[in-house]
């Protein structure tokens, strides 16, 4: 399953300080399995992870590169132009992105999480 979302801070002269929040289902049944694939290195309870992506990414080879880079946690720890994100999961399968948008700017955020079941059994009132 994944989700994306794009702001844009429409501001020319001021940065935007946002925070986001979403949901992961939570299973009650130890079989059902709920991993987080994207922001990879993102665990529940765990350390937050710097994330997100240039919402202009595409533009050329060298800004998808470096959008790619950040939307999977790579590359280096400074700012990028469009500014910060620092995604967070707690226990109950809130996840939360603190995001700083420079003026003029614009971020792409993915959440992507898989479901998995034991094969050969059925899962019933989905």
């Amino acid at each position: 399953f994944t989700r994306s979302l794009v702001i844009v801070n429409t501001k020319h002269n001021a940065a935007a300080d946002i925070t986001v929040l979403d949901q992961i289902p939570v299973s009650e049944d130890e079989r059902l399995k709920i991993e987080i694939v994207t922001p990879r290195g993102l665990k529940i309870g765990g350390e937050g992870v710097r994330t997100g992506a240039s919402a202009a990414q595409g533009v050329s080879a060298g800004l998808a590169k470096d959008a790619r880079a950040s939307v999977y946690g790579e590359g280096s720890v400074k700012e990028s132009k469009w500014g910060s994100a620092i995604a967070t999961a707690k226990k109950g399968g809130e996840v939360a992105w603190n995001v700083k948008l420079n003026p003029g700017q614009g971020v792409k955020l993915l959440l992507e999480y898989e479901a998995t079941f034991p094969g050969g059994e059925q899962v019933m009132g989905v």
